[in-house]
């Protein structure tokens, strides 16, 4: 589903890995965690084809051509793009028909994180709802593959566990999940692939 190989990355004269390498099978849940600045997102962005490596190799879905990602990834990043001066319910309009979803599989996974007033702009909504949303909107598409960036940064306690409980859904119908966490505890009970970063990068 997801190989590795002997992948480096570095910014500047700051080597953040070295010779990385990993194999995930389908169905995994993978969870990057470590201090910030470690390398986490770094990774997740190589990983994802949005960012370029050093040297080494990355394939998903048996395809090493970051182009062709879209087709069978989701996306949750920090950094999101959306149209922070239009309401909840035009963002979900638009982005209903580009992915060619149902717009009321939008609202019911809003409606599950508590984003129910879809007429507030984006703009007005605190940095927990806008989190809620991007995590729904994330698991919307129908992926073989998805990636979260800080998912339960922001999040109050019921919307960590209704996270947790779509994750494990994800698992079950065959994706594979890749996320990075300050808080690995929140998924220690899901069995995950922990690649941990403190100086190197190791896995648990």
């Amino acid at each position: 589903m997801i190989r590795i190989e002997s992948l480096s990355k570095s910014y500047g004269s700051k080597k953040i890995f070295s010779q990385l390498s990993l194999e995930v099978k389908k169905g995994t849940l993978v969870v990057i965690s470590g201090s910030n600045g470690c390398g986490k997102s770094s990774l997740l962005l190589l990983i994802a084809g949005l960012t370029t490596k050093d040297c080494g190799s990355i394939s998903v879905c048996g395809s090493d051509n970051p182009i062709d990602y879209n087709a069978f990834c989701s996306y949750h990043f920090s950094e999101s793009i959306y149209f922070d001066n239009r309401s909840v319910i035009t963002n979900i309009k638009l982005i209903s028909i580009l992915s060619k979803t149902p717009l009321i599989t939008f609202i019911k996974e809003l409606e599950d994180f508590g984003v129910i007033d879809l007429r507030k702009k984006v703009t007005e909504l605190s940095s927990g709802m806008k989190q809620k949303m991007k995590i729904a909107i994330a698991i919307c598409k129908k992926a073989e593959v998805y990636f979260f960036d800080e998912p339960t940064s922001n999040l109050d306690e019921h919307s960590v566990f209704v996270f947790i409980e779509k994750i494990k859904t994800l698992i079950r119908n065959g994706s594979t999940v890749v996320i990075t966490s300050h808080n690995i505890e929140h998924f220690l009970p899901l069995n995950p692939k922990h690649l941990e970063f403190n100086n190197i990068a190791k896995l648990k």
